[in-house]
């Protein structure tokens, strides 16, 4: 019995002392993390994309739903664009009425930024309208053109006169 109890010590007294050391180490690396350099100031997020970047994005998604039609990894797609991005501010637009008319009034809510800079509240950002679409790819039938074309018309909700699909020409 006396043999057990020395063993229970012995492990109560190493199971302090890791729980110490476990402590100390904790300490030491928060006191690490605040002595590495920081990164640069986090400047403001760009949450918009230009039309051109847009652009891109939608051809490469083209590209992959006629990759997973088709199975042809030589896909090729252009597509343009109608106009650039709207965007839509926050507005206090006042009406008064005076003997003359009406007189509207408008002003929008600014926004101060943390480097200085004045914007306007942005409330909604609409992205350019596709006005069309040109896809070269492996065509193996009349099927598999109207399954593209079908896949397209869903994709961008554009109409079916605005998308052409060709094979490749050698």
């Amino acid at each position: 019995m006396i043999a057990m109890e020395e063993v229970k010590e012995k492990l109560a007294g190493k199971g302090k002392k890791i729980i110490f050391f476990l402590g100390v180490l904790g300490i030491i690396l928060i006191f690490l993390s605040s002595m590495l350099p920081k990164s640069a100031e986090k400047s403001e997020v760009k949450d918009n994309i230009s039309a051109e970047e847009y652009c891109l994005m939608l051809e490469k998604k083209v590209e992959a739903i006629v990759v997973g039609i088709t199975g042809d990894k030589k896909v090729s797609a252009m597509v343009t664009l109608d106009t650039g991005s709207q965007y839509v501010y926050a507005d206090e637009g006042r009406q008064t009425v005076t003997e003359k008319g009406n007189d509207t009034e408008q002003s929008y809510t600014i926004i101060k930024s943390s480097g200085g800079g004045e914007n306007g509240l942005l409330v909604t950002e609409y992205m350019p309208t596709v006005r069309g679409v040109a896809v070269v790819c492996n065509i193996t039938g009349a099927d598999m053109e109207e399954r593209i074309r079908a896949a397209l018309m869903a994709a961008l909700d554009i109409q079916n006169k605005k998308i052409y699909v060709t094979g490749y020409t050698y």
